[in-house]
């Protein structure tokens, strides 16, 4: 996958209201990260525990601004430090055809 790029705080909240669907399907999880597997290749990709429970809440009605209250809930993080990591992990797993973001 290419490097993140920055983004800037106006391209992160244009992200807040999107409802990402996740593709692809689980091989394996365990408390270190996941096995991902995308649709059509089959290519499977190993990601972290942070990434697995993005792309888990990844269903369709969820969006990105409840993940991040979600997320913010479980931590001690604040919405504003988890917004860009979230849009990153999210970038990321739509990159490696593991989600849709219609």
């Amino acid at each position: 996958m290419s490097e993140p790029k920055e983004m800037s705080g106006e391209e992160i909240e244009s992200w807040m209201s999107k409802k990402p669907v996740k593709r692809g399907y689980e091989v394996a999880a365990g408390p270190d990260g996941a096995y991902l597997a995308e649709d059509e290749s089959k290519k499977v990709y190993v990601v972290s525990f942070a990434a697995y429970v993005v792309w888990s809440m990844c269903d369709g009605d969820t969006t990105v601004q409840t993940m991040v209250e979600r997320i913010a809930e479980g931590t001690e993080l604040s919405h504003e430090e988890i917004k860009p990591v979230l849009v990153e992990i999210l970038n990321a797993l739509s990159q490696a055809n593991l989600l849709s973001i219609p």
